[in-house]
C-alpha cells in the first residue's frame, strides 16, 4: 500500500469515524443519563368515562325479529361522558337466545361530539356486545373511521355495565386511542399510522415508547427544519432524530420517508427491530442506523445526499449483530454503508443485493468481524469496500458487482481494499475499471495475516489489478482473472504470499510483478502483457 494510500484510507475512516463516534458518544450519555427516550407529548391516551341508554333503546326500535330463530335488527341511542363526551346512535344486528334470553350481536355505532380538549368530531365504531341473562353488558369495539377535529384517530374501547328490559342501561367505558395521527415530537406506544407529512418537526419526529410497535408512515414524509433543535441538550437527552427507538424490541417502520435531521432513523439497544421501505435522505449526519442492535432487519430502504462530502453515511451499524441489510440502496453520501467502530465493533451481519452508488466509499468495515458482504452492487463510488486500518477479521466480500471506483467522489479508486485484518476472504468479485488498483491487501507499516483473494475477476484498472503489500503476510491469491489493467496484473511486495492458477492478460506492464521469495503454487498463465517476460519470479505459461 502506498503512502497515499494509506493517508487517504486513514482519512476517509477517520472523517467517518469522528462522526459516527460523536453519535456514540452522544447515544452512550443518553442511555447513561435518560431513562427513557422522550421528546414531547404522547399521542396513545387512555379513554374512561360513563355511557347511559334511554328506555325504549332497541326495545321501541324493532326492525326486524325472526322468534323461530331469535335473530333481530334494532336501533337505539347512547350518551357518553368523560373522555369521549357526546351522542351516538347505533344499530345492532344481534341474536337473542329463545331459552336463556342471552344476547349476543355486531353494533354499528356513530359518535358525535368532543374530547378533553374540546376537539369536536365523529368517531364511528364496530363492537361485538354480549348480554347475559341477568343483564350484565359487555361490549368491546375499535375506531374503524373518524371525521371532523378528530379525523385520523385510532383506539379500541370497552363497555360494561346493565340493561334493563325496557331498553335502558348504564355503565362505564375504558380503553386507548390515539387522537388524530402522531404529531412531530409524539412518542407512540401503540401501532400508528400516518395519513399526511410531518413537516419542519422541530426536534425529534416521532419516538418510538414500546415493544411490539408498528409505526406505518404510509407513504408520507416525516420532515426535519434542518436546524439543531432548540434547547435540548444532546449531553442529556437525543436530539434531531426522525424516527427514535430507544430499547424497544420487536418494532416496525415501514413505507415512507425520513428527510432533513440528524439522523434520520436511528434504533439503540434493540432487538428484532424491521426497517421496510424506508427513505432516509438529506440529514446532517447519517440515514439509517442501529447501534447496540441485535437481530434486525433493514429491507427496500434508501439513504441518499446524507452527510457532506466525506463525512456522514447513509446507514451505519455499530456494536451491532446479527442484523441483515437487504436489496436496499444507497446514493450520493459520505460513507454508503460503515459497519463498526473501534470499541464498537459488529459482527455476523449480512449484506446484500444493495445498491451503492456515487458515495465516498461504497461500504467501510471498521474493527467488525465475520461478516458477509454478498451481491452488492457499487457504480461510481470513490471506493468499493474498505476494511479500514484498525482491521477486521474473517470476513467474507463475495460476488460483488463494483464498477468504476473514481477518486472524483473524494475516495481512492480502488474496488476492495483491506489495509490489514485477519482471515478475510475476498472471493468471486467483478471489479471494472477503477482509477486505481481494484483490490489491495496489506502494505508499508500495514500488516495482514491469512487474507484470501480467490476467483475474481478484474478488468481495466488504472494501476494494478491485484496488489498485495510488503508486510501482508500469507495471503493467497487462487484462480483470479485480470485483464487490461494499465500497470501489472498482479503486483505481490510480500514473500509469503502464495500464488496459484491465476491469469493475466493484456495489462500494461507485467503480468504478474512479484518479489523474490514468493511462493508458487503453479497453475499461474500470463500472456500479450506488455513487459515481454511476463512475469517475474514467477513461473507462468
Amino acid at each position: 500500500m502506498s503512502a497515499k494510500l494509506r493517508l487517504h484510507a486513514a482519512r476517509a475512516t477517520f472523517v467517518s469515524l469522528a462522526v459516527i463516534l460523536a453519535l456514540a458518544v452522544v447515544a452512550l450519555v443518553a442511555l447513561s443519563r435518560a431513562p427513557a427516550a422522550s421528546a414531547g407529548p404522547s399521542q396513545t391516551s387512555k379513554v374512561t368515562g360513563t355511557w347511559s341508554d334511554p328506555a325504549g333503546a332497541c326495545v321501541a326500535h324493532i326492525i326486524s325479529f325472526d322468534p323461530s330463530t331469535g335473530d333481530f335488527v334494532c336501533t337505539g341511542t347512547s350518551h357518553w361522558t368523560g373522555t369521549w363526551t357526546g351522542s351516538t346512535t347505533w344499530t345492532l344486528t344481534g341474536n337473542q337466545s329463545p331459552t336463556t334470553g342471552a344476547v349476543s350481536g355486531r353494533i354499528d355505532e356513530v359518535f358525535k361530539g368532543h374530547v378533553a380538549d374540546g376537539t369536536t368530531g365523529t368517531l364511528t365504531f364496530v363492537e361485538h356486545i354480549t348480554i347475559d341473562p341477568a343483564g350484565n353488558t359487555d361490549i368491546r369495539g375499535s375506531i374503524v373511521d373518524s371525521s371532523g377535529g378528530l379525523a385520523h384517530s385510532q383506539g379500541h374501547a370497552r363497555w360494561i355495565g346493565i340493561s334493563n328490559p325496557d331498553g335502558s342501561g348504564s355503565g362505564s367505558y375504558f380503553g386507548q386511542w390515539h387522537q388524530g395521527q402522531p404529531r412531530c415530537g409524539d412518542t407512540i406506544t401503540t401501532d400508528a399510522t400516518l395519513h399526511h407529512d410531518l413537516v419542519n418537526c422541530p426536534n425529534n419526529g416521532i419516538v418510538i415508547g414500546a415493544d411490539d410497535v408498528t409505526l406505518d408512515l404510509n407513504y408520507h414524509r416525516i420532515d426535519g427544519d434542518e436546524t439543531p433543535a432548540a434547547g435540548c441538550d444532546p449531553d442529556t437527552e437525543f436530539c434531531d432524530v426522525g424516527v427514535l427507538n430507544n430499547g424497544h424490541d420487536d418494532v416496525t417502520v415501514v413505507h415512507g420517508s425520513v428527510r432533513e435531521f440528524l439522523v434520520g432513523v436511528w434504533g439503540l439497544r434493540v432487538s428484532h427491530n424491521r426497517l421496510l421501505g424506508i427513505s432516509s435522505s438529506e440529514n446532517e449526519c447519517c440515514g439509517l442506523g442501529f447501534f447496540r442492535g441485535t437481530r434486525s432487519v433493514i429491507r427496500n430502504s434508501s439513504g441518499r445526499g446524507n452527510g457532506a462530502p466525506d463525512e456522514g453515511n447513509g446507514m451505519f451499524l455499530i456494536a451491532s449483530h446479527h442484523v441483515r441489510v437487504l436489496h436496499s440502496s444507497f446514493r450520493n453520501n459520505g460513507d454508503g454503508i460503515f459497519v463498526g467502530v473501534k470499541g464498537g465493533e459488529s459482527t455476523h451481519n449480512l449484506i446484500k443485493g444493495n445498491v451503492l452508488s456515487r458515495n465516498s466509499n461504497a461500504l467501510v468495515l471498521e474493527s467488525s468481524d465475520r461478516n458477509r458482504v454478498r451481491r452488492n452492487r457499487s457504480l461510481r463510488d470513490g471506493t468499493g469496500v474498505l476494511v479500514a486500518l484498525h482491521g477486521a477479521q474473517r470476513n467474507v466480500i463475495a460476488r460483488n458487482r463494483i464498477v468504476h471506483p473514481t477518486q472524483a467522489r473524494g475516495g481512492d479508486g480502488q474496488g476492495i481494499v483491506v489495509p490489514r485484518g485477519a482471515h478475510n476472504v475476498i472471493a468471486r468479485n467483478s471489479i471494472r475499471d477503477p482509477s486505481r488498483n481494484a483490490i489491495a491487501v496489506g502494505g508499508e507499516g500495514v500488516r495482514g495475516v491469512g487474507n484470501v483473494v480467490r476467483r475474481n475477476h478484474v478488468r481495466g484498472a488504472g494501476k494494478d489489478g491485484v496488489k498485495v503489500g510488503g508486510q501482508a503476510e500469507r495471503t493467497l491469491l487462487r484462480g483470479n482473472r485480470v485483464r487490461q489493467s494499465r500497470d501489472d496484473g498482479f503486483d505481490v511486495a510480500s514473500r509469503t504470499a502464495k500464488f496459484t492458477r491465476n491469469r493475466a492478460v493484456g495489462n500494461g506492464d507485467l503480468g504478474i510483478e512479484a518479489v523474490r521469495g514468493v511462493i508458487d503454487g503453479g497453475g499461474n498463465k500470463a500472456s500479450g502483457n506488455g513487459d515481454l517476460r511476463q512475469c517475474t519470479n514467477i513461473v507462468c505459461s
